[in-house]
């Protein structure tokens, strides 16, 4: 995935929406603390689907954060590479 693109993309929704963009980080606060143990039981009641999911709450939100706190505070990329979840 193309870093202007996806910039753009997030951009032009936002102002779509009337959003001030701010980084996801931020804007999660404490929330893989406050439903940690909803995630535990939603992976536990997924059964042997759920065995592929991160252990925890805290690991999800740090994967999509790393995608997505880039693209709002404009830090220089190319592509996201989903293997080494990062942009090059």
């Amino acid at each position: 995935m193309d870093f202007r693109q996806a910039r753009d993309a997030l951009l032009d929704t936002a102002a779509y929406r009337v959003v001030n963009l701010r980084p996801l980080s931020i804007a999660v606060g404490e929330l893989a603390t406050i439903r940690a143990g909803a995630y535990r039981t939603y992976r536990a009641v997924l059964g042997a689907d759920g065995t592929d999911l991160p252990d925890s709450l805290t690991e999800v939100i740090a994967a999509v954060t790393a995608f997505a706190d880039p693209l709002v505070q404009v830090v220089p990329g190319h592509t996201w590479n989903p293997t080494t979840r990062d942009w090059t």
